[in-house]
């Protein structure tokens, strides 16, 4: 073979198309000679297949005349684990991802309805959740199993009512899962009731419930999954999964502490620390300025409940200054957090609008709260009639950001806003109530109770119909 030198006047290129294909030629020459001698110059590239299926001699290189070449490449391995049931329900529980953040209450089921086209808008709005870990988990727990089973099932039957999956199958893939989930519950020797995926579990079927509202009695996996993620402790939050689900449902925990009047447990300096120990800058939910935003409103269902008993004749003058306090500096804290969110805000991705909006949203329905309730505690303050009003400015504030979320048409957006609405309204439709009795000039030395009560049941506090 003899070297044939060709001038470049750069690195790697020829100066002209004729010499470029001359060094082509050249590079192939060696590899085509050694096809021409193997017999298989000109043909496909069969190393591709399997060792058994490929050719040896010749004679075996041809395959039969009834054989089409094209079975010869085996099938595809038959679906395991998720897969298959992501295949027998003809559903990808990733598909729920935008509930995997939401909290699900009636508010939030009414912007969904059972509609399968307000479903399938739901389905396409997929984004990074807890629930990514769900499908390499699903086969290492029976628990798990049954409960994404069910809410596939469930979740089709929200897309197709009319679907070959029949709701008896979905009433029997759900109470299979309820009993696994007992059994987990039971559990008190192996420590199995604290383990990942019982909580994993747990929340799942939330999503079951949620896609069932038009026919259950309400979810009662959601009081459930709170009172599994207190009784856990702070100390049980170290694997990856088990803190995202912390992080995405501290404003469902938050919310439903409201609504039955209980305090938020996330404001113990236990998880305090554990809600900032976790903040990551890479996810949203997880984010330093959010994880800040669950701190500094936590306090406000204890002041809410307290409040209350001191408006029913309970409290003593030092107990009254010492929540007025109290409120006053949760009330900074959120004026400084909004500051710092502001600016964090304008620096994120147009996808994130729906749930900063959210956010936004939590601090304006949770500022309305707090001067509710220094009004509520000191009606003839010189500064209460300026706090009615900026509640009501408030008020507005969360109408418009639910009026952005309406124009997006997107069933999450509007579901993220559900609860902040209901505040807002309540907060509307009671204002003349609460002018008549703020202000120094008011005759009232106390707020009557009477006052207090009618803004509390607006609230929907029970969320029940």
């Amino acid at each position: 073979m003899a070297f044939v030198f060709i001038t470049s006047t750069g690195p790697d290129v020829a100066e002209r198309e004729v010499d470029r294909r001359r060094i082509r030629r050249h590079a192939m020459r060696g590899v085509a000679m050694a096809r021409r001698a193997r017999g298989d110059y000109g043909q496909h590239n069969r190393r591709q297949l399997p060792l058994f299926l490929g050719p040896t001699t010749q004679k075996e290189n041809t395959p039969p005349p009834h054989v089409d070449p094209v079975h010869m490449v085996p099938p595809s391995l038959p679906a395991q684990g998720y897969e298959l049931a992501k295949l027998t329900y003809r559903f990808d529980i990733l598909s729920l991802s935008a509930l995997a953040s939401v909290h699900l209450s009636r508010s939030s089921a009414r912007t969904l309805a059972p509609c399968p086209a307000s479903m399938q808008k739901l389905a396409e709005m997929r984004q990074p959740s807890w629930l990514d870990f769900v499908p390499a988990r699903y086969s290492e727990s029976r628990l798990l199993q049954a409960a994404v089973d069910c809410t596939l099932a469930r979740a089709h039957r929200s897309l197709h009512p009319h679907s070959d999956i029949s709701e008896t199958t979905a009433i029997r893939l759900y109470l299979k899962a309820l009993s696994e989930l007992q059994e987990a519950l039971d559990d008190k020797l192996e420590g199995r009731w604290a383990s990942p995926d019982v909580l994993c579990a747990t929340k799942i079927l939330t999503f079951y419930e949620f896609l069932q509202c038009s026919q259950s009695q309400w979810l009662h996996h959601i009081t459930g999954t709170q009172k599994l993620m207190r009784l856990r402790g702070p100390d049980n939050y170290s694997t990856d999964l088990e803190q995202q689900i912390l992080m995405s449902q501290t404003g469902t925990i938050f919310h439903e502490s409201m609504s039955i009047g209980e305090d938020c447990f996330l404001e113990e300096p236990k998880w305090k620390t554990l809600l900032s120990s976790i903040a990551a800058v890479e996810s949203l939910s997880c984010h330093p300025v959010v994880s800040s935003l669950w701190i500094y409103v936590s306090p406000t269902a204890r002041l809410f409940r307290q409040t209350g008993v001191c408006i029913n004749g309970a409290g003593d003058p030092g107990t009254i200054l010492h929540l007025i306090l109290e409120a006053y500096q949760t009330r900074q804290n959120l004026l400084t957090w909004r500051e710092n969110f502001t600016r964090f805000a304008a620096e994120q991705p147009d996808r994130h609008a729906p749930r900063l909006r959210e956010f936004l949203g939590v601090s304006f329905a949770v500022q309305i709260m707090l001067n509710r309730l220094i009004v509520a505690l000191e009606p003839r303050a010189e500064d209460a009639r300026t706090f009615e009003n900026e509640a009501q400015t408030f008020a507005d504030r969360v109408i418009v950001l639910c009026d952005e979320a309406d124009k997006e048409a997107l069933p999450a957006s509007c579901m993220l806003l559900a609860e902040k609405i209901v505040i807002a309204k309540a907060t509307k439709w009671t204002r003349d109530d609460w002018m008549a009795v703020s202000g120094t000039d008011s005759t009232c030395r106390r707020m009557p109770a009477a006052v207090f009560e009618k803004w509390s049941i607006s609230l929907r506090r029970r969320d029940v119909d």
